[in-house]
């Protein structure tokens, strides 16, 4: 998923393969090919605390959230 990503930004490493329910993209040792789906509830950590949406920008040194055109290609 890097090569749709805006310059400068990065996906983290995959360090578990995805499991059923979700769509099995993801497998360790493979680049991502997806990001966590968007999903918003007072528990989930996917984009807050470095989760697994989380992208890290080389322009501000950061883990950020995923910009809404990388969520289009990302999810």
């Amino acid at each position: 998923m890097d090569h749709v990503l805006d310059v400068g930004r990065r996906s983290q490493p995959v360090t578990q393969d995805d499991k059923p329910p979700y769509a099995l993209f993801n497998k360790v040792g493979m680049l991502g090919l997806a990001l966590p789906i968007l999903v918003n509830y007072p528990s989930n950590h996917t984009f807050r605390n470095q989760g697994l949406g989380m992208l890290w920008d080389s322009t501000t040194s950061n883990w950020e959230d995923p910009f809404t055109n990388e969520h289009e290609y990302c999810t």
